[in-house]
């Protein structure tokens, strides 16, 4: 297995409870209000805590949700967490299309997927549907191998 570090990038707020927190942690630690944390919050899109990300060795994001992936995997046995997992581990048996009709997720076996989500009381969302729907429609004319799910 590759190398790894854990690094914690504290968003405390006074360096009394950064001291005490980190205290407790085998790993690396960046400074209390290092500017480098900040750059890293948004170019890694943390906007919550607890938030876990899985860089590679060149800083490429392999997982941006890795604290799921630590709580479903306690144990340990898909580490280093990567969020891409293969799709069949995640999709159900079937899919249901716009006239109600069950499908077998197989039927997407050779295709791109484009995982959309979405809910209908969010007025962003409902305006971006509308748009993607327009876009979907011209290159479901062009294309016949292109799905929306």
């Amino acid at each position: 297995m590759d190398d790894f570090e854990f690094v914690y990038c504290s968003l405390d707020h006074y360096a009394a409870e950064y001291r005490t927190y980190t205290s407790e942690m085998p790993w690396w630690c960046l400074p209390h209000l290092s500017p480098v944390v900040d750059k890293l919050r948004i170019h890694y899109k943390a906007e919550g805590v607890p938030f876990m990300c899985v860089l590679d060795k060149e800083g490429k994001l392999l997982c941006g949700d890795a604290v799921n992936e630590a709580m479903e995997d306690t144990e340990g046995a898909r580490f280093p967490w990567r969020c891409a997992r293969h799709i069949e581990e995640v999709l159900p048996d079937t899919y249901v299309k716009n006239d109600g009709t069950y499908n077998p997720t197989s039927e997407l076996d050779s295709k791109f997927l484009i995982l959309y989500f979405g809910a209908r009381w969010c007025s962003k969302s409902t305006i971006f549907t509308r748009k993607l729907i327009r876009g979907y429609r011209a290159l479901k004319r062009a294309r016949d191998d292109f799905e929306v799910s």
